[in-house]
């Protein structure tokens, strides 16, 4: 149908073991997909991550094939065709090959907000996970980032890595990620001399990202979007009145 995507009812109500960042990419496949009659298309990560704003695309859609939820062959620099994949012997409107790969791996996430408890207990639980949901979603997007232009044995332990990665805080967190684009803008430069690049988890231990060539374009960075945010709003009114506007 013009202008309408059919995502099925069983999906919408039951997310099934999804993160919200797995349902949010999901959708975005079905709009390309579904969206325009077809259950097969080429699909770059970059548009996806246009489309939903977030991060770590190439893991997430990994984690969605390993569910059952779509399916796609990898070709390394190439984009891939992206298969939805239709609920086989579903039960209560739940997709079976999906139930059963969530409780193999153990992949258990935050419940949808209509299953969840109205109680202070249950608040807290869904807070603790979607911290930890997104904690993890920024560890994978700093691995996939900082091994980008390294060498693999850069990335020495992940267990100690992952240690000194939770030991940073809210600030720390952002200058840390915000900062990879400027690193990588000189790891992958041909006269790096990579042997005196630390190790991701020395990296982290030190703060190597808050150095001055690194926090000085971020803080531009984070200038130039706080004005043109200052400039919505005195526009619009609100952010969320130049979402619904660009949406139209």
């Amino acid at each position: 149908m013009d202008n309408f995507t059919q995502i099925p009812n069983w999906l919408l109500n039951f997310p099934n073991g999804l993160t919200n960042a797995e349902f949010r990419v999901l959708c975005c496949i079905y709009r390309l997909t579904k969206g325009y009659g077809i259950d097969s298309r080429k699909i770059k990560y970059s548009q996806l991550l246009e489309m939903c704003g977030v991060k770590g695309i190439s893991k997430i859609c990994q984690s969605l094939k390993a569910k059952g939820f779509i399916h796609f062959e990898s070709e390394l620099g190439k984009a891939s065709v992206i298969s939805i994949l239709k609920p086989i012997n579903s039960v209560n409107h739940l997709s079976k090959k999906v139930v059963n790969s969530v409780n193999q791996t153990h992949q258990l996430s935050s419940p949808h907000p209509s299953t969840q408890l109205i109680t202070s207990r249950g608040a807290k639980e869904s807070f603790k996970d979607n911290l930890k949901e997104k904690k993890e979603e920024q560890f994978l997007f700093f691995k996939e980032y900082f091994t980008k232009h390294l060498p693999k044995e850069k990335w020495d332990d992940e267990n100690i890595i992952r240690e000194q990665f939770l030991t940073l805080n809210e600030e720390e967190m952002k200058f840390l990620l915000l900062g990879l684009e400027y690193e990588n803008n000189q790891w992958r430069q041909p006269d790096c001399d990579l042997q005196f690049k630390k190790r991701a988890s020395v990296y982290l231990q030190k703060r190597e990202f808050m150095r001055d060539d690194i926090v000085k374009p971020v803080k531009t960075k984070l200038f130039d979007e706080k004005k043109k945010q200052q400039f919505i709003i005195d526009t619009y009114g609100s952010m969320e009145e130049y979402k619904k506007q660009k949406a139209v």
